[in-house]
């Protein structure tokens, strides 16, 4: 009985080893190899250990995937998801940004006697001549319809119809109000029709 001549185990007659898997002959000339040896004694060539080529089968996994639960999404994540959606589409902080609009949130401010929001929708040059003290608290703006909106460059001139009304005054008629405006860094603010 032969034994492995790498690990030294009985192997037989065998060409290889059944538990290291080492040759038992030179692959280059056929001479048995009896001892321990990197290199055949009648060759020279190369003696290498025969590893075990057994092919490995990965097989993917069986297992289904998981579902994304919308169920386990805490309710803030919810509310401050719905928040950014409103706040993209609504945008409360975008401002007026056409002529008309302009105008529009003008009209607005007037009735609320809101001296700051008119200070931002007109220009810089004329802000100071914005005084409401002769102007009843109970005033109130109604625009009836933009009669002219004519946009040239950087200039806008826009004609509207609205009715002002005040019980304190016993005032309520619809007149016409002309405004120029003027494009600054990229903003349409008012510079004429105070």
């Amino acid at each position: 009985m032969k034994n492995c001549n790498s690990c030294g185990n009985a192997i037989g007659d065998s060409k290889f080893c059944s538990h290291c898997g080492a040759s038992q002959e030179c692959s280059s000339c056929g001479t048995e190899i009896t001892s321990p040896s990197k290199f055949c004694s009648k060759c020279g060539a190369s003696i290498g250990q025969t590893v075990n080529t057994q092919a490995t089968t990965i097989t993917p996994s069986t297992s289904p995937k998981k579902s994304f639960d919308f169920k386990k999404i805490p309710w803030f994540v919810w509310a401050i998801a719905a928040a950014v959606i409103l706040l993209l589409i609504f945008n409360p902080f975008k401002g007026p940004n056409t002529p008309k609009e302009v105008v529009t949130e003008f009209m607005e401010a007037f009735e609320d006697l809101d001296e700051k929001r008119i200070k931002k929708l007109i220009h810089p040059d004329e802000r100071d001549i914005v005084d409401f003290s002769g102007v009843p608290k109970d005033v109130k703006v109604k625009i009836i319809e933009f009669e002219e909106v004519t946009i040239e460059g950087d200039e806008a001139y826009v004609v509207v119809i609205a009715e002002m009304s005040s019980k304190k005054l016993g005032l309520s008629e619809e007149d016409d109000f002309e405004f120029e405006l003027e494009k600054v860094k990229g903003k349409w603010l008012i510079v004429d029709g105070l």
